[in-house]
């Protein structure tokens, strides 16, 4: 017979056990209602980001067309500012832009009466060391927030320019100012504190200098926040979120610390559920930046990397791989055995890569590798050579023959956009002269 102490002992036990059912049921909980606030915080992060990036995107493409359609590649000298400078204003975000030869600007729509406009940018001392930057290292470089010569706070874009008959000679800049004021209210940040939330908006430079605070909270004063990042040229723009009255963990665990007591087949159901909630959403993110068929990289995660690797400033190759035919193969043997064509290949590819290399499938038959410059020809050359022996598909033997062509950092260019135009032009004169040749 169990006397009264055991009675309490097993008692006691049991309120500890069910006790701590109930907070780690709480705790799990908690932390599920924590990873849905980030990941619904985390979409509006990243939103905002998106809009800032076309935004700004829109402005880096306004300081090569303001020299590339002004500026005489054969005398270097100015030709139709006003014309050019009004049509790329239209339907843009309000701004000033400006030509300075040899760092003074001399050119600019609107114009600015302001005779401290005039002085050379180099002799500024607010604005030396970015031009010097900007000129030495040939990248587009954002400056500010800083006090405009127009009286308003904003930012000033600055593309080096160089003499078209002698790249050594530097000519001077295609600049792009534009007001703070006017760039937060085109992204609607204003909404991000009307729908609950603090946040912080910052640039960083690549060279390791504290981030220079653009809007809202200092970015320390935010806890634990969800950030979304926009990669510019030597700098990159962040946005980290947060809500205003801070993280909110809710009083559901409370209530099941309750109920644990009652059924501890609870805890078993739950822990289920967040175990499959959480394999669910490793297997959706690797869905959204993996190729399901070839375990490649997709298109999603290109722009990005190149744009990370055109940061870092070192060259690098785009090697845009199409390959010949496939449409055939897929009309006579199937897809499935288009399908096995196509492992086939990159399981040859790949350990014609180095470590640093990376390659990505672009969709269908086309693939992209991007690798170190000095060794792109090596890469290449020993694709083509893994690629001799034809591939087996069932129960037959197919060539792999393919159209490649090359884009080189910086040569080619210096944004994602332009390399990926560049490879893809040079790989279909490939395929054309492919084609010709029989």
């Amino acid at each position: 017979m169990m006397n009264n102490r055991t009675l309490w002992r097993i008692s006691l036990g049991g309120f500890l056990f069910f006790w701590a059912l109930g907070l780690l049921i709480g705790h799990v909980l908690a932390k599920q209602s924590y990873e849905r606030q980030r990941l619904t915080i985390a979409a509006l992060a990243t939103e905002k980001a998106d809009g800032m990036r076309r935004l700004l995107e829109g402005i880096l493409q306004r300081t090569y067309l303001l020299a590339e359609l002004t500026i005489d590649s054969a005398t270097d000298e100015v030709h139709s500012f006003q014309r050019v400078a009004e049509t790329l204003r239209r339907e843009a975000l309000p701004m000033t832009l400006q030509l300075a030869p040899r760092g003074t600007v001399k050119y600019s729509l609107p114009p600015v009466d302001n005779p401290r406009s005039k002085i050379n940018l180099f002799k500024r001392p607010e604005r030396r060391e970015e031009a010097e930057l900007a000129r030495d290292s040939r990248l587009t470089i954002f400056s500010g927030p800083l006090r405009l010569t127009q009286g308003t706070v904003g930012f000033v874009v600055r593309r080096p320019i160089y003499c078209s008959w002698k790249p050594d000679i530097f000519w001077g800049f295609s600049c792009i100012a534009f007001s703070l004021e006017d760039f937060l209210r085109r992204i609607n940040i204003g909404t991000l504190e009307q729908a609950g939330f603090s946040y912080a908006l910052y640039r960083q430079r690549a060279d390791g200098k504290p981030p220079v605070p653009i809007a809202g909270l200092k970015p320390e004063a935010l806890s634990y926040p969800v950030s979304a990042k926009v990669e510019l040229p030597h700098s990159s723009w962040t946005l980290s979120l947060m809500p205003s009255g801070g993280w909110r963990f809710g009083a559901r665990g409370v209530a099941v610390v309750v109920l644990a007591f009652m059924a501890a087949l609870i805890l078993t159901a739950l822990l289920r559920a967040w175990l499959v909630l959480a394999q669910q959403k490793r297997a959706l993110e690797n869905l959204v930046d993996l190729d399901p068929l070839t375990n490649l990289r997709n298109r999603r995660s290109l722009v990005s990397y190149i744009s990370r690797r055109c940061a870092e400033g070192r060259p690098f190759a785009l090697a845009y791989i199409d390959l010949d035919k496939f449409k055939e193969i897929n009309d006579t043997y199937g897809h499935k055995s288009g399908d096995e064509f196509l492992k086939g290949f990159v399981r040859r590819t790949l350990p014609c890569l180095s470590g640093e290399d990376v390659m990505f499938r672009l969709g269908g038959d086309e693939f992209l590798i991007v690798c170190s410059h000095p060794q792109s020809e090596q890469r290449l050359a020993a694709v083509a050579e893994a690629m001799r022996a034809p591939l087996q598909v069932g129960d037959v033997y197919l060539h792999c023959r393919y159209s490649v062509g090359v884009a080189v950092y910086p040569e080619d260019g210096r944004l994602p956009e332009s390399l990926l135009q560049c490879a893809d032009a040079r790989m279909y004169e490939d395929k054309k002269r492919r084609r010709a040749e029989g």
